[in-house]
């Protein structure tokens, strides 16, 4: 269960940062049908990916920092590549740390 909802916080930020770029051309080929929906939808979106974004930094580092086994070293880089690269560097966390480490 905990690999699972971390693997989706893991993904959720580059989705929704996909989302924030897909979303204005959505309201230009929508028109006037869904333009205030998606209008309301295209200012959350971003603000909600930029809260994940933080969450998961803490998240993410606060793990690799509990890793009993592994050395100061690939602690304190595993930090920066989190903190420097974050929306890139959450998945391949994910899956080299979390899901493939236990």
């Amino acid at each position: 269960m905990k690999k699972t909802l971390t693997g989706i916080m893991a993904f959720a930020p580059l989705v929704l940062l996909v989302l924030t770029f897909v979303i204005p051309f959505a309201m230009i080929a929508a028109g006037d049908d869904l333009g205030m929906g998606l209008g309301i939808f295209s200012m959350i979106v971003p603000v909600l990916c930029v809260l994940l974004t933080f969450v998961d930094i803490i998240w993410f580092i606060v793990s690799a920092c509990r890793k009993s086994h592994w050395d100061t070293t690939q602690k304190v880089i595993w930090g920066i590549v989190l903190y420097c690269l974050n929306i890139v560097a959450f998945p391949f966390f994910w899956w080299l740390a979390i899901l493939k480490d236990e």
